[in-house]
C-alpha cells in the first residue's frame, strides 16, 4: 500500500464527499448520468479554490526515484498543505466538476531538481491502457500524466512532461499558449512509475538545468497538472484552463524560494562513425571514417549555446513519396535534424520564411537562444550547402544566417522580428520580418505578417503581407485571412512558399454538435472558400469546398465532401511570352476510418472527379497495427489513375491515354527493451520506379548516448531481376558528456 494514502491524507477528498452528499440531496444517481455519462461531482463554489498556488517544500535530501512513495521528502511535502495539488476537476465543463478518478500531486525541489509524487486513484486497475514502450511516442493513445510549466512565468510558453504507466516518457516545448508546440524538444530527466490495487503511482524529477528561466531569487512559475484515462477519455486537471489544454495563462502558480543551482552547464556530444558505400551495387565499395561533435552549453539560467561540427544525421526515417495533386505548388516536408529542432519553434510565423530543410549538408555551425522577462531572442549561422544540390558532385557551400526576436507585451500579446540572410559569391539574399499576435480569448486569435526581400538580383524590395484571425474551438472553429506574395518570392532562398505571385483570401469553419446518442459521438461540417489573384490582375486560383461527417462513439468515422477550384496556369517559358491555360477541376470525396485507440487503426480515402488534363481516380489506404504491446506496422498504399479528357487526347501535348501512379510503403517499429530498438522503412514509388529500404539498430546505452548500425540500398523496379543503385552500411557511436 502507498503510505502517502492514509486517513491523513484523505484530507483532499472531504470537499468532494461533501459536494456528492449535496449532490444527492437534489438529483437522482439516474439524473447525474444523464448529465455527463457518469458519475461526476459538481464542485461546490464556497469549497472551490481562491487561488492556485503551489509552494513545493525544500528538502535537504532527494527522493529515490523508484515509483515507491516512501520517501521523507513526500511526507514532508504531505505536511505542507500548500505542497499539494488535488480535488482535480474534468476538462472544458462549466461550471466545473470534480473528476470521480481523483489525482493526488505532492511537489518538492532542491538545488538541482524538481519533484513531483502522483497518486492516480482508479477503482478497477484492470482498466489501465498502457501499450506503448517507445520514447517520445504520442502518449495521448495511453494513460498517462502532464505536468506544464512556464519557469519564465511568461504565461505564453511552457514545457511539459508526460509519463505513462508503464515509464515511458513525452516532453516537449509550447509558445503561444500551445499554438505552437515543438515536440522534438528533448532532454534528460527521471521517472518511475508502479501500478497497485488503488491505483497508479508516478514519480518524476526534472532537474533544473533544462530550463531557461529568468534569473530571480523569489522565482514565481506558471504551473498545471494533467491526467488523461483513456478507455473512459477522462481528462481532469489541477486547473481548468478550458477547452485548449496548453492555454498557460489561466494556470496555476509556483512559488520557490529558495536558491536553486545556476552554475554553467556543458553538454558535449562526440560521435565516430565508419561507412561503407556500394557504389552503382556492385562489388566496389568505399569505407569513409567520420567523426563530429554536437555541443550545449547553458551559459546563464535564461540562455543557451550550442552548435556542431560536421554533423553526421543518420536518416532514422525517409521522406515519404507524396502524390502531388496540385502540380504547381511544392510539397512540405518536416525538419527531423536535431541540430534544427531546439528552438525551431521561435521560428514559427505565419509565413513560413525560415525553412530549415533548404539548408543542406552542414560543415559548422552554432545557435543562441535566450529569454529575458517577456523578450526571447534565436540566432542560427551554419556553413552548409542548398539540400536541392546535395547530389552534385562539388557543390556550392554558403553562409545561412537566421535571427529572431520576440516580445511579449501581455500574455495575449506579443509582437517578433525575424532576420534571414543567405551569403554566396553572387550576392546576398535577405528577407526582414515584423509579425505580431494577440489573443482575444475564445474569441480569436489575430496575427499579422510584412515581409520585405532584399535580392541581389532585383533593383527593388517587394513586400509581402499577411492578416488573419482564428478560433480553435471543440464545438466551432473558424479561420479568415489576407495574404500577398509577390513573384519576387521565388527567389526566397531559405523560405517556404509555395505559390508565389498572388494575392487574395480565405474563409473557413468548422462545426462539431456533440451529440452522445444513439451510437453517434457527434456530426461535423467543415466549409472552405479562397479566392486569388496574380499581379496581372487576373483571377489566379479560387476554391470551394464542403464537407460533412459522422463520428461514431466506437471510433469509426464516415465522411464526404465536395470540392469546386479554378487554376489559372502560366505554362509560358522564362524568355517566351506568358501563356495562360484554365482549369475547373471538380472532385468528389469520400472517408471511411476505424481507430481502436489500443491496437490499430485504419482508413480509405478515396477521389475522384475532374483533374487538369485527366479523368482521376484516387485511393489512400492507412493502417496500423500494434501487433505487440512493443511491435508496430504501418502499412499505406497510394494509387492515382489518370485518364486523359478526350478535349485534350489529340492535341499533341505528349499525354499518355491512361497514366497510373502508386507509392507502397511499409514502416516497422520493434521495441526490443526499453534501450534497444530496430525500425525499417521500405517504399516502393512509382514516380520514379524504384524502391527503397532503410533499417536501423538502435542502444541507447546511457541517456543521450547510443551506437546505431543503419543500411540503406536503392533498387530499380523496372528492370528484371531489380538490381541494385546504391546501398550504404553505416556504424556511428556517440556518447553525451554532462559537465
Amino acid at each position: 500500500m502507498n503510505p502517502l494514502r492514509s486517513p491523513s491524507s484523505l484530507k483532499a477528498l472531504l470537499p468532494t464527499f461533501i459536494c456528492l452528499v449535496i449532490l444527492s440531496m437534489s438529483i437522482t444517481m439516474a439524473d447525474a448520468k444523464d448529465i455527463l455519462g457518469g458519475l461526476e461531482y459538481l464542485i461546490d463554489e464556497e469549497t472551490a479554490y481562491d487561488e492556485y498556488v503551489l509552494r513545493p517544500v525544500y528538502i535537504p535530501h532527494p527522493p529515490i526515484i523508484d515509483g515507491i512513495l516512501d520517501d521523507d521528502a513526500w511526507y514532508i511535502a504531505d505536511s505542507n498543505d500548500g505542497a499539494i495539488a488535488y480535488d482535480f476537476v474534468y476538462r472544458g465543463i462549466s461550471p466545473p466538476w470534480y473528476a470521480e478518478n481523483q489525482t493526488t500531486v505532492w511537489s518538492a525541489y532542491d538545488s538541482d531538481y524538481l519533484y513531483f509524487a502522483w497518486d492516480c486513484a482508479l477503482a478497477d486497475t484492470s482498466q489501465i491502457v498502457s501499450n506503448l514502450l517507445i520514447r517520445d511516442s504520442s502518449l495521448w493513445y495511453d494513460d498517462h500524466v502532464q505536468v506544464i510549466i512556464d519557469p519564465t512565468n511568461d504565461r505564453s510558453s511552457a514545457y511539459y512532461f508526460g509519463v505513462t504507466p508503464k515509464n515511458v516518457q513525452m516532453e516537449g516545448y509550447l509558445i503561444r499558449e500551445g499554438e505552437m508546440e515543438n515536440i522534438n524538444w528533448d532532454c534528460v530527466w527521471k521517472s518511475a512509475t508502479k501500478i497497485d490495487e488503488y491505483g497508479w503511482v508516478a514519480e518524476m524529477a526534472i532537474p533544473f538545468r533544462v530550463f531557461r528561466m529568468n534569473i530571480t531569487k523569489n522565482k514565481t512559475w506558471a504551473i498545471n497538472f494533467f491526467r488523461l484515462d483513456r478507455r473512459i477519455n477522462d481528462q481532469s486537471l489541477w486547473k481548468d484552463p478550458g477547452d485548449n489544454l496548453y492555454r498557460i495563462s489561466r494556470y496555476g502558480t509556483m512559488e520557490l524560494k529558495e536558491d536553486i543551482r545556476r552554475g554553467i552547464t556543458l553538454d558535449l556530444k562526440p560521435y565516430a562513425s565508419t561507412q561503407i558505400d556500394w557504389e552503382g551495387g556492385g562489388t566496389e565499395r568505399e569505407v569513409d571514417f567520420g567523426g563530429g561533435i554536437d555541443f550545449s552549453s547553458r551559459i546563464l539560467p535564461n540562455t543557451t549555446v550550442s552548435g556542431t561540427i560536421y554533423p553526421d544525421f543518420i536518416q532514422l526515417e525517409a521522406d515519404p513519396d507524396e502524390i502531388n495533386l496540385d502540380p504547381d505548388t511544392e510539397l512540405y516536408y518536416p525538419e527531423r535534424r536535431p541540430f534544427f529542432l531546439e528552438g525551431q519553434e521561435h521560428f514559427m510565423t505565419p509565413f513560413s520564411i525560415f525553412y530549415s530543410r533548404r539548408i543542406g549538408d552542414i560543415r559548422y555551425g552554432g545557435k543562441l537562444n535566450t529569454t529575458f522577462g517577456k523578450t526571447s531572442l534565436s540566432l542560427l549561422d551554419v556553413e552548409a550547402n542548398d539540400a536541392r544540390d546535395m547530389k552534385k558532385k562539388s557543390p556550392e557551400y554558403y553562409n545561412w544566417f537566421a535571427g529572431r526576436l520576440n516580445q511579449g507585451i501581455l500574455p495575449y500579446w506579443s509582437v517578433g522580428m525575424t532576420l534571414l540572410n543567405r551569403n554566396q559569391k553572387q550576392g546576398n539574399n535577405t528577407l526582414g520580418s515584423f509579425d505580431t499576435t494577440l489573443s482575444l480569448g475564445d474569441l480569436a486569435v489575430v496575427d499579422g505578417q510584412v515581409v520585405v526581400m532584399d535580392d541581389y538580383a532585383l533593383n527593388k524590395r517587394p513586400i509581402a503581407y499577411y492578416l488573419g484571425a482564428y478560433r480553435s474551438d471543440a464545438t466551432f472553429s473558424y479561420d479568415v485571412g489576407f495574404e500577398a506574395v509577390p513573384e519576387e518570392y521565388e527567389r526566397a532562398t531559405m523560405s517556404y512558399l509555395p505559390v508565389p505571385g498572388i494575392k487574395g483570401g480565405w474563409s473557413s469553419f468548422d462545426y462539431n454538435y456533440w451529440l452522445y446518442a444513439g451510437g453517434i459521438e457527434k456530426l461535423n461540417t467543415y466549409h472552405s472558400f479562397y479566392h486569388y489573384d496574380n499581379y496581372h490582375g487576373m483571377k489566379s486560383r479560387q476554391s470551394y469546398y464542403t464537407n460533412s461527417g459522422i463520428y461514431f462513439e466506437n471510433q469509426l468515422e464516415i465522411s464526404g465532401g465536395y470540392e469546386w477550384n479554378y487554376r489559372l496556369w502560366d505554362y509560358g517559358p522564362e524568355w517566351a511570352e506568358q501563356r495562360f491555360e484554365e482549369f475547373r477541376n471538380r472532385y468528389y470525396d469520400i472517408f471511411v476510418g476505424y481507430k481502436m485507440m489500443e491496437w490499430a487503426s485504419t482508413y480509405i480515402w478515396y477521389m475522384y472527379g475532374s483533374h487538369y488534363y485527366w479523368n482521376m481516380h484516387y485511393v489512400n489506404l492507412f493502417t496500423a497495427l500494434k501487433i505487440l504491446p512493443n511491435l508496430g506496422l504501418e502499412f499505406s498504399v497510394e494509387y492515382e489513375r489518370l485518364n486523359t479528357q478526350d478535349e485534350y487526347l489529340n492535341q499533341g501535348l505528349g499525354l499518355k491515354p491512361t497514366e497510373d501512379i502508386w507509392i507502397f510503403i511499409v514502416k516497422l517499429n520493434y521495441q526490443i527493451t526499453k534501450q534497444l530498438f530496430a525500425r525499417a522503412f521500405i517504399q516502393s514509388s512509382g514516380l520514379d520506379y524504384t524502391w527503397t529500404f532503410n533499417g536501423l539498430l538502435g542502444y541507447n546505452y546511457l541517456p543521450g548516448s547510443n551506437i546505431y548500425l543503419a543500411y540503406n540500398e536503392w533498387r530499380e523496379y523496372t528492370v528484371p531481376g531489380k538490381p541494385l543503385l546504391g546501398r550504404i552500411l553505416l556504424l556511428k557511436a556517440s556518447y553525451n558528456l554532462g559537465l
